[in-house]
């Protein structure tokens, strides 16, 4: 106890109490305060590090996510952080009578990993580790979870990932289990909307339907918590799923934090589906300040709508870097993005996926993985040049990823140098076609456009969209979203 302590607790340069955005050494603030606890009658020394953990636990409980359950530092480090802190709970609770499960952040987490992993994901989200698929750590922390919090959204949860094995602890100390899928009947448990908002951390995640498997899915990130830590300088980043593949991916892999390819890939702004400029430029990585946020959102029944501003991100380099997901479930999507820069830039719209990327048009890009499809149109844009690779500035470590593959890294780059840049993409989830008409530039930045039997208005402030033709329901306009 005494080295961790030491180290994590006490030393100037790491003490929680300066430096809480400390992944590891939260985890071991409680491991230490449980360890206290149950060693507090035979040593003098517990008592010393229960008195210095107990409070930093209770008063900060979570460093990286608030009242909504969010977890900025990844779903990656959400599920292992989440599983570790269970038994400090337990100990918690037996032995001082405080049930730390009663506060607001693991009350909330659940509706968090409802959003982030339900069953059919295929892989976990933005930070380090996004790229693993672990339905074993998933089924194990729904159903641990629901042991513990007893609430209708933790019920949903452990349903939907309820397995054949009971031997849940299994996977800690012992063989792993293979989560089996069971029918799932969403009249036994509290409906969810498909789309949801975790403000704390600034995460949106839009399903086409929640409950089904093979749903289409579009998470999209601009967040306060920056890029330190295990998250990467991606604020603004989109990732696309579709029938349980990963389609418009965040690239890289997490080999060891801060390896070669950690370090000159994964964790960069060029390595997600981001704006960069001037041939892979991008946001500061490993600063907290270079933050996003979340400026807008609503959802409707015609439409589902998040606007974010990455502008603190890229650290003065950008003056302005907004951008505009508009969700037209269940397979259509609209990205905008509203760039300015003091100093002429080329602009680069950066696109990523596991197969090679084709282009059926000028304008266009295709993904197919393994019989699901994804089609990208440039709509509006400078005048752009199509280009892709497979290859990373350094490889992952074979040793820790040794079934490593290579990826595809495609790029919109502008021909010419501008202060000024807007681009407007459709998204085709499935491939069905893009019908597009009377796309018109507003003065004041933003389009107006027809597409798919939708009247679309959609810029950086707000979006409405509502459906052409008789059957036309209820116009549903975003109101100002406060975070």
């Amino acid at each position: 106890g005494d080295p961790a302590f030491d180290h994590y607790i006490i030393k100037p340069g790491r003490a929680l109490e300066r430096k809480p955005f400390n992944s590891h050494g939260f985890r071991i603030n409680g491991g230490i305060a449980a360890i206290a606890t149950l060693l507090a009658r035979d040593s003098h020394r517990a008592k010393v590090w229960f008195y210095q953990t107990y409070p930093t636990l209770l008063a900060i409980n979570n460093p990286w996510g608030g009242e909504d359950g969010g977890f900025g530092n990844g779903v990656n480090y959400g599920v292992f952080d989440t599983l570790n802190n269970m038994q400090y709970w337990d100990i918690l609770k037996n032995t001082t009578g405080v049930d730390v499960t009663r506060m607001s952040w693991p009350q909330e987490v659940g509706m968090f990993f409802s959003y982030f992993i339900p069953p059919g994901t295929p892989a976990s989200a933005f930070g380090d580790g996004g790229e693993r698929f672990i339905p074993n750590a998933w089924g194990l922390v729904a159903q641990l979870y629901q042991q513990r919090i007893n609430s209708r959204v933790a019920r949903r949860f452990a349903a939907q990932w309820e397995t054949d094995n009971q031997e849940y602890f299994g996977y800690l100390f012992g063989p792993k289990f293979d989560p089996v899928n069971r029918p799932f009947s969403q009249k036994q448990h509290i409906r969810l909307p498909d789309t949801a908002v975790f403000p704390s951390i600034g995460w949106v995640a839009m399903h086409s339907d929640l409950n089904d498997p093979d749903r289409a899915t579009i998470l999209f990130k601009s967040s306060a918590y920056g890029s330190y830590n295990h998250s990467h300088a991606d604020q603004n980043s989109f990732i696309i799923h579709f029938r349980q593949k990963r389609m418009a991916i965040d690239s890289g892999y997490y080999d060891t934090y801060k390896s070669a390819h950690h370090a000159q890939w994964t964790m960069l702004t060029k390595a997600h589906n981001a704006i960069t400029f001037d041939g892979g430029l991008g946001q500061k990585e490993q600063d907290r300040s270079a933050q996003g946020s979340i400026t807008n959102y609503g959802r409707c029944g015609t439409f589902d709508l998040a606007i974010g501003d990455a502008t603190p991100a890229y650290k003065g380099e950008l003056e302005k870097a907004i951008r505009s997901v508009m969700y037209l479930r269940p397979g259509l999507a609209l990205i905008y993005d509203d760039l300015r820069s003091g100093t002429a830039r080329t602009w680069e719209w950066n696109l990523h996926a596991l197969k090679e990327i084709s282009q059926p048009t000028e304008n266009g890009a295709r993904i197919d993985v393994d019989g699901a499809a994804v089609c990208f149109q440039v709509l509006d844009a400078p005048e752009t040049k199509f280009s892709q690779t497979s290859e990373f500035p350094a490889n992952p470590d074979e040793f820790f990823v040794p079934d490593w593959t290579k990826q595809w890294h495609a790029t919109f780059a502008s021909t010419e140098r501008s202060t000024a840049a807007e681009f407007l993409v459709a998204v085709d989830i499935g491939c069905t076609g893009i019908d597009a008409s009377e796309i018109k530039k507003q003065a004041r930045g933003g389009y107006t456009l027809n597409i798919n039997n939708h009247q679309v208005t959609l810029n950086a402030r707000t979006g409405n969209a509502r459906r052409l033709g008789p059957a036309s329901t209820e116009s549903c306009p975003v109101p100002p979203y406060k975070n």
